[in-house]
C-alpha cells in the first residue's frame, strides 16, 4: 500500500467500526429520534454518510449504488413522512460499500492520488487525495453527532 494512505485507510476502518458501534444496536424509535426540531435522526446522519461513501467510490471510478442516494444527498433533510431503510438495509449497504471503497482506496497508485476531480471540497484541495482527506474528516464530525444524540437519548456515546 502507498505510505501516504496508510492513515485514510486506518480512518476508514476505525470509521467502520464506530458506525456499526453507533448505529448497529438501535431500536427503530433511537433510530428516528430528533433530539431538536431542526436536527436530523441518526437514520438521517447514517444514509447520509453511506450515500457519502457510495460518491467516493464513484470518483474513485467505481461502479456501486446506493438505491437511497437521492434521499441522503447533500443538503437533504430529514422528513420524517419519508420511506428510509432499516436499521439492517443500512448496515448492509454501509459494509458491503465500505468494503470495496477500503480495497480500492488501499490499491491505489500515486499517480492517481493527483487526479483532478470535477468535484470542489471546502478545503480546497479537489484532488482524489483531497478527496480522501475529507471524506475521513466529514465522517468524523457526523460521528460526533451519532455519538452525541445516543447520549441525548439515553445510550452510551461511541468512546468511554
Amino acid at each position: 500500500m502507498n505510505p501516504l494512505l496508510v492513515g485514510i485507510v486506518g480512518l476508514l476502518k476505525a470509521g467502520n467500526y464506530l458506525f456499526n458501534k453507533g448505529v448497529a444496536d438501535l431500536d427503530m424509535d433511537q433510530y428516528y429520534e430528533q433530539i431538536g426540531e431542526r436536527s436530523n435522526p441518526i437514520v438521517w446522519i447514517a444514509g447520509h454518510m453511506t450515500n457519502s461513501r457510495y460518491n467516493a467510490l464513484k470518483m474513485l471510478r467505481v461502479d456501486a449504488e446506493f438505491s437511497w442516494q437521492e434521499t441522503f444527498k447533500r443538503g437533504s433533510r430529514f422528513h420524517p413522512d419519508r420511506d428510509y431503510p432499516t436499521v439492517e438495509e443500512l448496515l448492509e449497504a454501509w459494509q458491503s460499500g465500505s468494503e470495496i471503497l477500503i480495497e480500492k482506496v488501499a490499491q491505489l497508485e500515486e499517480a492517481e492520488l493527483s487526479r483532478k476531480l470535477p468535484a470542489k471540497f471546502p478545503h480546497g484541495d479537489n484532488t482524489v487525495m483531497g478527496m480522501l482527506s475529507f471524506i475521513v474528516f466529514h465522517e468524523s464530525h457526523h460521528m460526533g453527532q451519532i455519538s452525541y444524540i445516543r447520549r441525548c437519548i439515553g445510550l452510551d456515546g461511541l468512546v468511554k
